[in-house]
């Protein structure tokens, strides 16, 4: 059992890297799994903290996250470079901050995700991506600039 709570500091995202969530790798080979990502985790969390038109960096969200013994560490959940991602800490000996994105993940994949539309320029590719949710359906659509 773990439980998400929104932060306000994005300096606090600072001390995560990357995690290799196996899950998560194979979802975004669906064609509008970043749109889903994004509409679940603005259902369940508001706005992110911080958002921008650039596919490189389109949102982020730092989250507290507590396992079922009271033990808490900061994790993202993000839109980067290569779509949707987490962080977290890199600790030694423990497989909690897996777990936790793990469970993330599945509570994402449960929350129906809220209408939006984003419009992110991906210039490195001359390209325009727009994508979003809306009742429940979710798109993704990439145009030459």
């Amino acid at each position: 059992m773990f439980t998400f709570r929104p932060l306000t500091d994005i300096t606090q995202a600072y001390a995560t890297s990357r995690m290799r969530v196996d899950m998560l790798t194979a979802k975004k080979q669906q064609p509008a799994f970043s749109a889903r990502f994004r509409g679940s985790l603005l259902a369940l969390f508001g706005n992110p903290l911080e958002s921008s038109t650039d596919a490189d960096g389109a949102f982020t969200y730092v989250l507290e996250v507590q396992n079922e013994h009271g033990q808490t560490w900061i994790m993202t959940a993000y839109e980067g470079p290569s779509g949707p991602a987490f962080g977290g800490p890199m600790r030694a000996g423990t497989d909690e901050p897996l777990r936790g994105a793990d469970a993330l993940l599945a509570l994402i994949d449960a929350t129906p995700p809220a209408d939006f539309e984003a419009i992110l320029a991906a210039p490195e590719y001359a390209s325009r991506i727009t994508y979003g949710c809306h009742a429940g359906e979710c798109y993704w659509r990439e145009d030459s600039k």
